[in-house]
């Protein structure tokens, strides 16, 4: 067991809702008092070990798990290990990668030596619904709503138009729910406009991801965006605000990015999404 290092922190008065490109979180934020920069980071000589599973607690073999450049993949019991690694304790992230299921990452930091342990839980991507390209489409998936509009995706990377069926997977990740923690991306920290990290409050996430038939990846057009409406869940009900920022994962640095705005429509919540990434 590790006893992770907690900066000290204090309650902002607004709260914020995260929609994720693949991830979609509603949220309320801290802010934390130490600015992040790398230059004011102390290093520590730690051990990161951690088990990757998947939603029935079986484990996942071959994952590849990557901290900093270096790789290792995970044995036939999910676990995994890099020892005598260099860890700040300001931010650090390990990311999961398995073909198959959806990307996972765990953030973390430390004030001292130690070995760090960590728990993944890989949700299987299920494209088990599809849209016209060409006429767009209204979808409810695992529980969320989505509209797209026609003529509105094109492949990955580029801004070639994409015509034909999308495949789309979603999985909806209930913060009251146990295994929230484990499953989402991330610790939670969110990149502060004024550089400093940010600590959210889940109202819950979703994945999503876009491909074709012959499993090319795909995503949103610039210039367009999806509906998406999400219930709130409800003990969180009444803590809920009337609009919220939009905020995704960013699985280049670990940290959650703020991208727009979601408004409170009943018991739900309603957000334009202009990518999915």
């Amino acid at each position: 067991m590790h006893n992770m290092f907690q900066m000290k922190t204090t309650m902002r008065a607004n709260i914020f809702l995260v929609f994720l490109a693949a991830l979609t979180l509603l949220s309320s934020c801290r802010k934390d008092t130490e600015e992040f920069k790398v230059d004011d980071e102390n290093i520590y000589s730690s051990s990161l070990t951690g088990i990757v599973t998947d939603e029935n607690e079986n484990p996942i073999s071959g994952a590849i798990i990557d901290f900093q450049g270096m790789t290792t993949t995970t044995d036939a019991y999910g676990i995994y290990e890099l020892d005598k690694v260099k860890v700040g304790d300001l931010h650090n992230f390990i990311t999961i990668t398995k073909a198959g299921y959806f990307d996972g990452c765990r953030t973390f930091r430390t004030n001292q030596s130690q070995d760090i342990y960590h728990k993944t839980q890989l949700v299987e991507t299920r494209f088990d619904n599809s849209f016209s390209s060409s006429s767009g489409g209204d979808l409810t998936i695992d529980g969320v709503e989505f509209s797209f509009p026609s003529n509105a995706i094109v492949i990955d990377g580029t801004s070639a138009p994409y015509t034909g069926e999308v495949e789309i997977a979603v999985h909806y990740i209930d913060p009251v729910d146990e295994n929230s923690a484990s499953q989402m991306p991330g610790d939670l920290s969110a990149a502060g406009e004024d550089g400093e990290i940010d600590l959210l409050r889940s109202f819950g996430m979703v994945g999503v991801e876009l491909r074709s038939s012959s499993g090319q990846k795909l995503q949103v057009k610039e210039g367009s965006t999806v509906t998406m409406t999400a219930e709130i869940p409800t003990e969180l009900l009444s803590d809920a605000p009337s609009e919220l920022p939009i905020w995704h994962f960013n699985q280049d640095n670990g940290l959650w990015e703020k991208e727009g705005m979601a408004t409170k429509q009943g018991t739900q919540y309603v957000a334009e999404v202009s990518h999915f990434s």
